[in-house]
């Protein structure tokens, strides 16, 4: 990924979200501010800013985060740190382009604010160019996160941090008064089986099925959602975001879908402020396409069983917005 990265700059954690309880263990200051994209992982902001008014929103376009107003915020006294997933964007899929990383790193370093790069989706590309990690373009600046869960696992809580020295001494330090150290044997296992191929091995074909998974999804909801539904089709990651009519509430559909065997999460869950009901994220991580084919076209029928006026399934409108964009 274009990181230069010593042993002593690297941190092992028990997952991704460890690595973002010890970053803000050592950055953030009772009354600093903490900026996030809007919506973003639920779990960061419960990791980095669990009181809510240390949160500043940073809004999200089509194209990725509105520069204008990261220009205005990092500017802030109280803003002390970044949080960003650059590659396949829990929850709405987005990739960054290379053009708006670099005015990224540019605004953060001006300001000397930090960036917290969260890339535990990154090896999970399906198509499209890789691109340089933030802290490729900002090595003294951005703190790498990374996690071997998504590749292989949930349960296996096994990740790591990349940080500038000072920033991985303080990390060591709070990452022994924590609980020592990860688990060695879970290590030792991973060690070897890096150092084997293994891994590389797994990742070709788990690229392989989840991009199958993710084209069977889009299939399917070009089928089934009716024209007024939005999406984006990432070109890596586990989920499809999808945004229906302002006048839906996901969360009131979860209750109606999950009684039919459908699950997703709603969109509300991933707003800390300035809530929006009307999204869902899907996920085709964990069933098989004929199963993700079936799950869609229910959740199709759900919606247009409840919806308040009627557009035809699986038929786009006019505007560009409505078409499924890869």
């Amino acid at each position: 990924n274009g990181i230069m990265a010593s042993e002593d700059s690297i941190t092992i954690t028990t997952g991704c979200q460890q690595s973002l309880d010890l970053i803000r263990r050592i950055l953030i200051s009772p009354g600093d501010s903490l900026l996030l994209e809007n919506p973003t992982y639920p779990g960061a902001v419960g990791a980095l800013a669990p009181a809510s008014s240390g949160r500043m929103e940073l809004p999200i376009r089509e194209d990725g985060p509105d520069l204008r107003a990261l220009g205005q915020l990092a500017a802030h006294d109280r803003c002390k740190l970044l949080y960003l997933v650059p590659n396949f964007h829990n929850p709405t899929g987005q990739t960054i382009s290379l053009e708006a990383r670099r005015q990224i790193v540019a605004i953060c370093d001006a300001r000397g604010l930090p960036i917290v790069e969260d890339d535990v989706f990154g090896e999970l590309r399906y198509e499209g160019p890789s691109l340089p990690s933030l802290k490729a373009l900002c090595p003294h600046l951005v703190i790498y996160v990374g996690s071997f869960s998504k590749m292989l696992g949930p349960g296996l809580r096994l990740g790591w941090v990349v940080a500038p020295r000072p920033v991985a001494d303080q990390l060591h330090a709070v990452k022994q008064s924590s609980d020592l150290h990860t688990n060695m044997l879970m290590q030792a296992a991973m060690d070897e089986f890096c150092r084997r191929g293994l891994l590389h091995r797994h990742l070709k074909r788990i690229r392989r099925v989840f991009r199958n998974r993710r084209d069977a999804m889009t299939e399917a909801l070009r089928e089934w959602l009716p024209s007024d539904a939005t999406w984006k089709v990432p070109q890596g990651g586990l989920s499809m975001w999808v945004t229906l009519p302002p006048e839906w509430n996901t969360d009131d559909l979860l209750r109606l879908s999950q009684s039919r065997g459908i699950q997703f999460i709603p969109g509300s869950a991933f707003y800390f402020r300035s809530l929006r009901f009307h999204s869902l994220r899907l996920s085709f991580a964990s069933e098989r396409e004929e199963k993700i084919r079936e799950g869609i076209r229910t959740l199709g029928q759900i919606i247009e069983s409840r919806r308040p006026r009627s557009f035809p399934i699986g038929q786009w409108s006019q505007g560009e917005r409505s078409r499924p964009i890869v």
